[in-house]
């Protein structure tokens, strides 16, 4: 009787030890705001580690700028790389950017284009934008005017403020789209944000959101 009394007794002792030891988005997302990126790190491994998609975006971003651990862009991507994977869409916007500007990976545009695709594809504007400009300069991507358009009018509808190219592009309508002597002399060098700190951690609100 003892010996199936006693496992019992043990798991009950130990359930409150395992309840703490339970940690979520949540208590990432209020560590951040407790400016305590020590702590929120170290959840974000536990929940990274275990296969949480958001939180191997959130660790990558608070890696690749130094927030509470050694700043270092190749764990950064190998990071943001796994949330892309499993369909993160800002992950996978992140990653394009990362693979475009050659942030702890061998730049590769024509990766950084596939994957800001997926992400565009879903709706990300910051996706639409950065695939627009590349579609129009023909980096990563054969150069398609009508495509560069359709882009950066998908993320013009969401009113994104960093857009001002969209105008620029109207303006070549009437020449025809596509051709070499129509496209705007900025695209042939699309501009392209100059390392990861130009895109801080999301809010604190985001970390129990999804993408």
């Amino acid at each position: 009787m003892l010996r199936r009394v006693l496992p019992v007794v043990l798991l009950l002792a130990c359930a409150p030890a395992f309840a703490q030891g339970s940690k979520t988005m949540q208590d990432a997302e209020a560590a951040y705001r407790a400016n305590d990126f020590a702590t929120a790190v170290s959840i974000l491994q536990t929940l990274a580690a275990g296969g949480s998609a958001q939180a191997q975006h959130r660790l990558g971003i608070m890696i690749a700028e130094g927030r509470g651990t050694a700043r270092d862009p190749a764990r950064a991507a190998e990071w943001i790389g796994k949330a892309a994977e499993q369909g993160e869409t800002a992950a996978q916007y992140l990653l394009g950017r990362f693979l475009l500007e050659g942030i702890g990976v061998e730049r590769n545009p024509a990766e950084a284009a596939k994957s800001l695709l997926k992400a565009a594809a879903k709706g990300n504007a910051q996706a639409q934008l950065l695939i627009g400009r590349l579609y129009a300069g023909g980096a990563g991507v054969a150069q398609d005017m009508s495509a560069a358009l359709t882009w950066l009018e998908a993320a013009a509808e969401q009113k994104l403020s960093e857009i001002d190219d969209l105008e620029k592009m109207t303006e070549h309508l009437d020449c025809g789209l596509g051709g070499d002597d129509v496209a705007p002399a900025e695209f042939n060098q699309p501009e392209i944000p100059r390392g990861v700190q130009s895109s801080p951690l999301p809010p604190p609100r985001a970390f129990g959101t999804k993408s």
